[in-house]
């Protein structure tokens, strides 16, 4: 049997270096390659394995990996709202004293600033769709919420870092106001997600058959979940 030493390789992509983390695993049976939505590269080895074989394993799939990478990363970075890219239109005017927002619910949104602000669009397109996502997104819970026959505490939209949600004992419910980018089957797949927790705080089997009774089809809306990045 070769090391078991987990290690680091860092690959170039598009002038950035990035790391990819190589680590061994009991439970693997066969070599794995990982792109997670943070853009994590990740090569599990199942022991036995040496190291030269998992990097040769890895520069056999660089190709894939840079075109994966780079249309992951185009794709997190894109100003989105319910899984559509917008358009942001900013301007600026002597007569306005605040950021005032105009969205109609098509591609695009429109931003008025005072002549002197100095905020990029960006930011405050980041602030309007929290704005936006602490009304939408307790509304669509409840909504979830009643024709599924859940009854939860109290639900809170925060900027969490590595969770899109959670649920708690006490039956809160917190959601990453982000969600609010994402299309809405994801964003009421994680609300789904949630909800089930009420009954099972878990992900064991009897927790996912309650995910499969209201959502069949809930492991290809993982798959898709995982092109975006929180």
């Amino acid at each position: 049997m070769g090391s078991v030493a987990n290690f680091i390789i860092s690959v170039q992509i598009e002038k950035e270096e990035i790391p990819c983390f190589f680590r061994y695993s009991e439970r693997a049976k066969y070599l794995q390659l990982r792109i997670t939505r943070h853009r994590k590269l990740e090569v599990v080895i199942p022991l036995g394995v040496k190291s030269i074989e998992a990097e040769k394993f890895f520069n056999s799939r660089l190709p894939w990996i840079k075109d994966r990478y780079s249309k992951l990363k185009k794709l997190q970075e894109k100003p989105l709202l319910f899984g559509n890219e917008l358009e942001i239109v900013h301007s600026k005017t002597a007569e306005d004293k605040f950021h005032n927002f105009k969205y109609e619910g098509n591609s695009e949104l429109i931003i008025t600033s005072p002549k002197n602000s100095k905020t990029d669009k960006l930011k405050l397109y980041e602030w309007y769709i929290q704005k936006y996502a602490k009304v939408f997104l307790p509304k669509r819970l409840q909504e979830l919420g009643e024709r599924f026959g859940f009854s939860f505490n109290r639900v809170t939209v925060r900027n969490q870092a590595t969770k899109w949600g959670s649920c708690s004992s006490k039956k809160n419910i917190n959601l990453n106001y982000k969600l609010i980018k994402l299309p809405e089957r994801l964003i009421d797949y994680i609300i789904i997600h949630e909800l089930c927790h009420l009954i099972h705080l878990n992900h064991s089997n009897k927790y996912w058959r309650e995910v499969a009774k209201i959502l069949p089809d809930y492991q290809k809306l993982e798959r898709e979940l995982k092109k975006y990045k929180m």
